[in-house]
């Protein structure tokens, strides 16, 4: 097994720098509507400190307030990695993107498929560029897109593989591991 450092500055510092460009494509009276959901649990004010300097207008939430309040407030949300939390809002079929590079590094061949159908719906993107220019689009319709026969398959497909209820859940994990362990 080969062992690669990884270096967490760098890679947060990234990860900031495509959050940048992705609210960067935004016009400004998108902008003022933005609200940034913080970590509760970050160890430093650097993200703080980035939004404040860049982006005046842009609302900060350490993460203390209660999600239904921002999504009642919101008309869109926006993932900027590969979160549980687009699982969530899935199920309870509230409006998001999703963008990050290198965007199927952690998924298995046989799910790309389904990953595919959320790229091709606008709901996935691969750059923050992508997905400020989708958000420009469709700003004044999002409900109309989110509900667009097209979005509404590939949700379908998607939360119908990740998230379904499984009758009997143990069997299917052993399925999972066997099929993983025999591959190797």
């Amino acid at each position: 097994h080969d062992w690669f450092p990884w270096d967490v500055s760098s890679d947060f510092k990234k990860h900031l720098s495509k959050k940048n460009k992705f609210v960067k494509k935004l016009p400004k009276k998108i902008q003022n509507k933005v609200t940034v959901r913080l970590s509760p649990n970050r160890m430093t004010s650097e993200e703080d400190d980035f939004w404040a300097e860049n982006f005046e207008n842009i609302k900060i939430d350490d993460g203390r307030i209660n999600l239904q309040k921002l999504v009642s407030q919101n008309r869109l949300f926006v993932f900027s990695y590969d979160s549980t939390g687009i699982l969530e809002f899935l199920k309870a079929d509230i409006p998001f993107i999703a963008f990050w590079p290198d965007c199927k590094d952690h998924i298995i061949d046989e799910v790309y498929k389904y990953y595919d159908d959320l790229y091709l719906a606008g709901i996935f993107h691969k750059s923050a560029e992508s997905a400020g220019e989708f958000v420009n689009e469709k700003w004044n319709n999002i409900d109309t897109w989110w509900n667009s026969k097209e979005t509404l398959d590939a949700k379908n497909t998607f939360s119908k593989y990740f998230s379904s209820k499984k009758k009997n859940i143990a069997y299917e994990m052993f399925k999972i591991f066997k099929h993983n362990v025999d591959t190797i």
